[in-house]
């Protein structure tokens, strides 16, 4: 689950540099702006987070995102104090220094280029500190109920390299935003209600010009076709199941709920020859009559390793699909992933098993270990958007 978003050095420098113009300065005032709970966020807290956010390059309305944002950073802090949950100062000091590294500085080089833009070293601090606290609850809370099989990293490494470009998705959406007075869970319900009735493009496409609060309303919620891996993790989660033409369950993000039609999906893109990679296993047996046996037994190439019985017995190799010997080539062809066949090497049998196949270089693709936490993270990112909802709705957000 990643913590912080990645910072431009170059943008950076030309944010505080503007950021820090005295035509910029404004009073500082520290009467509270808003209670969460109970907890104040004060005028000077709201200006720090303008400025912190003009820093990072963000664009819109500074004030409402950064308002936004704060309630967020007291939600999750007063949830980390309510379930016991706190880092230490070490940590913070860590998170800092992974936060500034993403510009190619150090923390203390980083907190000398926002003071020049007026941020202070605590608001910093306090960033990191709400996203460290609200990481550990949210793996602790739910780590444990999330398991990654072998197949499915393995399918996830295949969509991700397997045959070069990923998957593509072709959609239409329609955001609504919430209304005057109604609760989260209301705006939920009516965004489930909708959905319900819109199946098909054409009552999706005259609900979203109605309706939606999107930029894509006029067209109908058309979205271009765009990478799977360029959706966020909530509504990937959220499509994944579909067929074309069924529409999504709502999608929850801050004041706002999306449904998605799926218009079309098209599989991941065929490379060249000369540009695929594949993995193999290959398993010298003194009886052919064992490959039935093993192929039973093994799913995934490491299951290889249980039926050696002398030393160089089995191999491992990952090459270019064009320069396999014609035989091997031809073997491979025809497999997916964890599946075998035999081939004969100087008249002894070799049991041959397909470990991947990708688009580019060996190291191209994430190892099924990363392949897995990356997994496992998106699938945190989508736990915690829903859980952070679920604050929202039962604060009590009040003015002074």
């Amino acid at each position: 689950m990643r913590l912080f978003p990645r910072i431009d050095a170059a943008l950076l420098l030309a944010a505080v540099l503007f950021a820090g113009q005295p035509g910029h300065a404004q009073a500082v005032d520290f009467r509270p702006v808003l209670y969460v709970n109970n907890g104040a966020i004060t005028g000077y807290e709201l200006d720090q987070r303008i400025r912190f956010l003009q820093i990072l390059g963000t664009d819109g309305n500074l004030r409402e995102m950064a308002l936004d944002a704060l309630i967020d950073d007291r939600l999750r802090l007063q949830a980390g104090a309510r379930f016991g949950f706190g880092v230490s100062d070490a940590q913070v000091a860590a998170g800092m220094a992974e936060f500034a590294a993403r510009a190619n500085l150090d923390t203390d080089q980083f907190i000398a280029a926002i003071g020049q833009a007026g941020v202070a070293p605590e608001t910093f601090r306090d960033f990191v500190r709400a996203g460290l606290v609200w990481r550990e609850m949210v793996r602790a809370r739910f780590s444990q109920q999330i398991s990654i099989p072998d197949a499915g990293a393995e399918r996830a490494q295949a969509i991700e390299a397997g045959r070069g470009l990923p998957p593509r998705v072709l959609l239409s959406e329609i955001v609504l935003a919430r209304e005057p007075g109604e609760l989260p869970e209301e705006l939920v319900e009516r965004a489930s209600a909708l959905a319900a009735r819109v199946g098909g493009e054409t009552a999706f496409a005259a609900a979203a010009q109605r309706m939606s609060t999107a930029d894509t309303a006029a067209e109908g919620g058309r979205v271009d076709w765009r990478p799977l891996t360029d959706l966020p993790a909530p509504v990937r989660g959220a499509i994944a199941t579909l067929q074309p033409g069924q529409v999504s369950a709502p999608v929850v993000s801050g004041d706002s709920a999306a449904i998605y039609l799926l218009r079309a999906a098209r599989a991941a893109a065929e490379v060249a020859p000369e540009g695929v990679h594949v993995e193999y296993g290959a398993l010298a047996l003194a009886d052919p009559g064992d490959a039935a046996r093993i192929a039973a037994r093994a799913d995934r190439c490491g299951d290889l390793y249980a039926e050696v019985e002398a030393e160089g017995q089995l191999t491992f190799a990952t090459e270019p699909e064009a320069r396999l010997a014609a035989d091997l080539r031809a073997a491979l062809a025809g497999l997916d992933a964890g599946e075998t066949t035999v081939i004969s090497r100087g008249g002894a049998p070799v049991l041959v098993m397909l470990c991947a196949r990708r688009a580019g270089g060996p190291s191209d693709v994430p190892g099924i270990e990363a392949m897995r936490g990356l997994l496992v993270n998106e699938r945190l990112a989508a736990e915690a958007e829903l859980w952070l909802a679920e604050l929202r709705a039962d604060a009590i957000l009040r003015d002074p």
